[in-house]
């Protein structure tokens, strides 16, 4: 029998208001279905949390033409914004290994990148959805594992695996590309890659590299 998984979420918050070093964290409500479609797996969740503390989730689970990208965005205690939808416009073919960034702006800017044979992305604001989807990666082929970064303008940067090379782009806060694709590394092995990004612009990437060993 199949099992049907289900995405669920705990707000946590600062339990008390202690100035200085050390204070706790405990949840500030509880526990709440985020994916609400009983009968079909939710899984690969990802979170990001604005200035305001307002936060978008995403995940995985069927679109009607095998899987899909959904979202739910929520206010800072915990009430939903809108109902979960579909992030992805097109549904052919499966959209998998979702990734978010939202800025630390008050339009709660957002970028939600995802996997259908090549690499596609879509943008947010209060308002909702500001573009349709579009391909993140133009130049290379074969995109595999990526993640997702924002700075505190709503400037973002995607990185992403090409075969044997570690790959980014950025992108303005309206989802236009800053320059060209660019190759970060160029190893054998690549895996597991993330990013970061400071609130000026400057982004750190990291990866998992396994030795060559004959």
């Amino acid at each position: 029998m199949r099992r049907a998984w289900c995405a669920f979420l705990v707000v946590l918050g600062l339990a008390g208001a202690r100035p200085a070093t050390g204070q706790p964290f405990g949840p500030s409500g509880g526990q709440f279905q985020v994916s609400t479609t009983i009968f079909a797996d939710a899984d690969n969740p990802e979170v990001g949390v604005d200035l305001l503390g307002r936060f978008f989730v995403v995940w995985s689970a069927p679109d009607g033409d095998g899987g899909g990208v959904h979202g739910r965005r929520y206010n800072q205690n915990g009430s939903p914004i809108d109902n979960a939808f579909r992030v992805n416009v097109v549904t052919t073919n499966d959209q998998t290994a979702p990734r978010i960034a939202v800025g630390r702006t008050g339009n709660f800017a957002t970028a939600v990148t995802w996997h259908r044979t090549e690499l596609f992305g879509r943008r947010f604001n209060s308002s909702g959805p500001v573009t349709d989807t579009f391909r993140v990666n133009n130049t290379t082929d074969h995109a595999y594992g990526s993640s997702v970064a924002m700075d505190s303008g709503g400037n973002w940067v995607s990185v992403w695996t090409n075969d044997n090379d570690l790959v980014g782009q950025r992108f303005d806060s309206s989802g236009s590309a800053l320059g060209g694709e660019f190759t970060i590394t160029s190893t054998f092995y690549l895996s597991e890659v993330d990013v970061a990004r400071a609130p000026g612009g400057a982004f750190v990437a990291l990866w998992q590299q396994t030795p060559n060993v004959l």
